[in-house]
C-alpha cells in the first residue's frame, strides 16, 4: 500500500513538472494549460482533441500543443491549452475513454511539489521496500 501510495505522488510530481517545463519550451503559460497523461498510442492527436472537447463543457476550446511518449508510464502524454487561465475547479481528474482513464493534471489541481530532496528520498524508499519484499 504504501508503495503504491510513493509511486502515485511520483507519478504526480513528474507529470506536474513535466506541463512546467514543457510549458517553459514553448514559452506559453502553464496557467492556461493541461496535461493529459496515460493517453494510449492508438490515439493520434487528431483523435485526441475531440475527445478532450467533449468531455466537459469547460474543455470544450482546448488546443492540442503537441503529445510526448513518457517512458515511465508506457503511454503519451498531450499538452493542451485554453484560452484562459484553468480553473481547477471546472477540469475533470480524469476522463474515461474506451481503452481506460485518462488522467488531467494542471498546475493549480496539483498539491504543491515537494522538494527533490522528498523525491529522491521517497524513491530509495520505494527501492528499499522493494528489496525487502514489503511491497
Amino acid at each position: 500500500v504504501l508503495i503504491c501510495y510513493i509511486w502515485k505522488k511520483l507519478v504526480c510530481i513528474m507529470a506536474l513538472h513535466l506541463l512546467e517545463d514543457w510549458c517553459k519550451g514553448m514559452t506559453i503559460d502553464p496557467k492556461n494549460c493541461l496535461l493529459v497523461t496515460g493517453v494510449s498510442e492508438e490515439f493520434d492527436e487528431g483523435s485526441i482533441e475531440p475527445i478532450l472537447r467533449t468531455s466537459t463543457k469547460y474543455l470544450s476550446e482546448c488546443k492540442i500543443r503537441g503529445r510526448m511518449f513518457v517512458r515511465e508510464e508506457g503511454a503519451f502524454a498531450v499538452l493542451c491549452e485554453l484560452p484562459s487561465a484553468v480553473d481547477p475547479l471546472q477540469v475533470p481528474s480524469t476522463i474515461t475513454v474506451e481503452d481506460g482513464v485518462w488522467r488531467v493534471i494542471a498546475t493549480g489541481s496539483q498539491p504543491s511539489p515537494a522538494p527533490a530532496s522528498n523525491v529522491e528520498f521517497l524513491k530509495k524508499m520505494s527501492a528499499f521496500l522493494g528489496k525487502e519484499g514489503k511491497t
